[in-house]
């Protein structure tokens, strides 16, 4: 018999009030496990921010003015406060440890958010917008690191490949990467890039010209708006907008060329061949010549005598980009240049989704690419 069961026994012997504490000290506490965090990283209009979501709980840091946040999920909603060490309205009483904070309201889809903002506890009445650059959005129940998620599971059947749709605006080519849809269409150099949610995609659309302007870039230009897409073995409904609008318009497509069907298994990846040896791709409308030799990537392109320079990871690529002009000079010098930054190019058989910034700053912007010669 153990110490404690001798304990309890002798305290048994002597009252029954003493035998019920025994038992209370003798029970071991269940230990919790602690929930998973959730790390995503996202372009919040044009500044960084990571956030950590624990449960309900999320909690997160920007770049501009040490800026902070910290807010309650509840389904795919976020409200609660931002902070910087400096603003245009101080306020009356401190939170997260400065007077200049307010409050927010988020409304999170597959692949970003629409959000609010306001100052001290004013009504959130400005827009605030972030679109996810890594990680997972709290869209429905949140991701749990190696556990399934019902939003962003795929079953449209179309990994590994490209598929081909008529549609109302034009004949679409398209294919999914894990959870990633992308793609082109033939309406003024049109391009797609969504999240896959069962089999919804959620996203956004580009076009080099349209019908409105928006107030900032998205795929590499300012005509661009959203997408919501509801997929069936022929083809798909679905709506779009401009800029951050709401839904305004129809889009509608049938398949033409693939195999589509939520009961099929998708087919495996293929290789991505289309990075090794020379290639030739169009680079958000310049002409992009590279060349992949064991794991690193050179190469050139028209704009400001550009060149890049990287290391191939699986389909993932990450160097640099230089050139003899932008609009940011840097401290240092890198591919011959005080003018660079980095790039992250993830490629998918004939195409490649690209984000880049200025210097050493973690790169933010959109810069896609399409295959058009494979030497």
């Amino acid at each position: 018999m153990n110490l404690l069961s001798r304990f309890r026994s002798a305290l048994t012997a002597t009252s029954p009030i003493l035998a019920a504490f025994a038992t209370l000290i003798c029970v071991t506490p269940a230990i919790s496990q602690p929930a998973e965090a959730n790390t995503a990283v996202w372009n919040l209009d044009g500044t960084r921010l990571t956030t950590t979501t624990i449960g309900t709980t999320m909690n997160g840091n920007y770049v501009e003015d040490n800026g902070r946040i910290t807010g309650t999920l509840n389904g795919h909603t976020l409200d609660g406060y931002w902070g910087e060490d400096s603003s245009a309205r101080r306020c009356d009483t401190q939170r997260l440890n400065t007077f200049y904070w307010g409050r927010i309201h988020w409304e999170f889809h597959a692949s970003g958010f629409r959000g609010k903002w306001g100052y001290c506890e004013a009504s959130p009445t400005s827009d605030w917008t972030g679109t996810l650059t890594s990680g997972f959005s709290p869209y429905g129940r949140p991701y749990q690191q190696g556990k399934p998620n019902d939003n962003n599971t795929n079953s449209l059947g179309l990994d590994g490949a490209r598929h081909v749709w008529n549609s109302t605006e034009g004949t679409i080519t398209a294919g999914v990467q894990g959870s990633i849809f992308s793609g082109t269409y033939d309406n003024d150099n049109g391009r797609i890039s969504g999240n896959v949610s069962g089999n919804i995609v959620e996203g956004y659309w580009g076009e080099d010209s349209s019908g409105k302007r928006c107030a900032i870039e998205r795929l590499g230009t300012f005509y661009w708006g959203r997408i919501r897409w509801t997929f069936n073995n022929s083809g798909f409904t679905g709506r779009y907008s401009y800029c951050d609008d709401e839904y305004s318009g129809n889009w509608n497509g049938t398949l033409v060329g693939g195999s589509v069907s939520s009961n099929e298994p998708p087919p495996p990846s293929r290789p991505t061949t289309a990075i090794h040896g020379t290639s030739v791709w169009s680079l958000d409308g310049t002409r992009l010549t590279m060349t992949v030799q064991n794991n690193s990537v050179s190469g050139n392109y028209i704009e400001d005598n550009g060149r890049i320079s990287g290391t191939l990871t699986g389909n993932t690529m990450d160097g640099f980009w230089g050139e003899d002009t932008s609009a940011r000079r840097c401290d240092t010098q890198r591919l011959g240049t005080f003018y660079w930054g980095r790039t992250r190019f993830v490629f998918n058989g004939s195409q490649f989704t690209g984000l880049w910034g200025y210097c050493d700053a973690e790169p933010t912007s959109t810069w896609n690419g399409t295959l058009i010669q494979q030497q």
